[in-house]
């Protein structure tokens, strides 16, 4: 059994629900009855675990009778769903070469559930990308495609919003979506196959980053002037429970049987496992509240009382005492510490 669990950002799903915002989609309900924070579409930094997200999409797409969700969400969210930091990244590369050596190293902190590599042979370069889950898992397919759109974008902010690759190879079988082929008419597709990758021409390697690609999906969005800074994904099963259970908190303390299917295991199992890294799940609640209210003390003047419940308290005195009890200070010498002032 893992010592960790799969983490996504939230970038990675609220593509998909602004698409079906406007479809006029029950979003909220079923994001509600998928486990999933109602609060992502205003949470992007924050990590939810990989096997609700994808489920929940999966749900939404045969719901909505929509088979190439992942595919039409991928293509329309352009660079949004790189996120504000790789894309940063990304958009200091000098060539594509540079550029997919950054997407590989880093899409596993957007991601934690996938893993990219470049191969080269023969002057064929190919882009693979690896799952932690297969074909049968609910909502894979969707998944595959945002994956291989997203590889697709990074190529295209260095050789133009109409390219193409030579090659894309699905493990996923069935028919290609009738708009792959509409966007990419000289690709030849190959589904049912071991790997899931892009492949094209070494010489585009060289290509240095085109700053005016001249389409939407490639601007930088609005909304990432005012985002907090992102973290990276935790480690191990204590830290990334605590990560994934931070976007839950301002809705009230978030019990163990959530606890246990953000885990994807039992009540009982979870706490067994938790019981050998010394460790209760209230512990675990306490560090995803502490991580929180710390760095809103330390980076905001938000009252104390907004910072309560932000973390799940109803009254700025519980919260107090619990923050002392955590980290020896008081939720205003630590504030004092870090240099900020409390907004009146």
């Amino acid at each position: 059994m893992p010592d960790t669990l799969a983490l996504s950002r939230a970038t990675t799903l609220i593509p998909f629900l602004h698409f079906l915002d406007e479809l006029g989609a029950p979003v909220d309900r079923a994001l509600e009855q998928g486990h999933l924070p109602l609060r992502l579409r205003d949470m992007p930094g924050c990590y939810v675990a990989t096997k609700l997200n994808w489920d929940f999409v999966g749900r939404m797409a045969r719901q909505e009778d929509i088979a190439d969700l992942g595919l039409r969400v991928g293509h329309g969210a352009g660079v949004s769903m790189l996120g504000r930091t790789l894309y940063g990244r990304l958009d200091q590369a000098p060539t594509l070469a540079h550029a997919l050596q950054t997407f590989c190293e880093h899409a596993g902190r957007e991601s934690t559930g996938m893993s990219c590599w470049v191969t080269t042979d023969e002057g064929q370069v190919e882009v693979h990308l690896r799952k932690t889950f297969g074909p049968t898992t609910r909502g894979y397919r969707q998944t595959e495609w945002l994956g291989l759109m997203a590889t697709v974008t990074v190529a295209q902010l260095f050789l133009g919003p109409t390219w193409e690759p030579n090659s894309i190879s699905l493990r996923s079988v069935g028919p290609v979506p009738e708009l792959a082929c509409a966007l990419f008419p000289s690709t030849r597709f190959v589904t049912g196959q071991p790997r899931v990758f892009i492949g094209f021409g070494r010489e585009a390697l060289g290509h240095s980053r085109i700053l005016a690609p001249g389409s939407p999906r490639f601007r930088r969005p609005e909304a990432w002037n005012s985002e907090g800074s992102y973290e990276p994904p935790a480690e191990g099963l204590f830290g990334a429970l605590a990560q994934s259970l931070e976007p839950y908190l301002a809705d009230g303390y978030p019990d163990v049987t959530l606890g246990a299917r953000i885990a994807d295991m039992s009540v009982r199992t979870l706490q067994r496992r938790l019981s050998l890294l010394g460790v209760s799940y209230s512990t675990v609640v306490d560090e995803a509240r502490l991580r929180i209210a710390s760095r809103l003390l330390g980076a905001t003047g938000m009252p104390s009382l907004e910072i309560a419940r932000a973390v799940g308290y109803s009254d700025a005195s519980h919260f107090a005492r619990a923050f002392r009890r955590l980290t020896g200070l008081s939720p205003r010498e630590y504030r004092s510490q870090a240099g900020q002032i409390e907004a009146e």
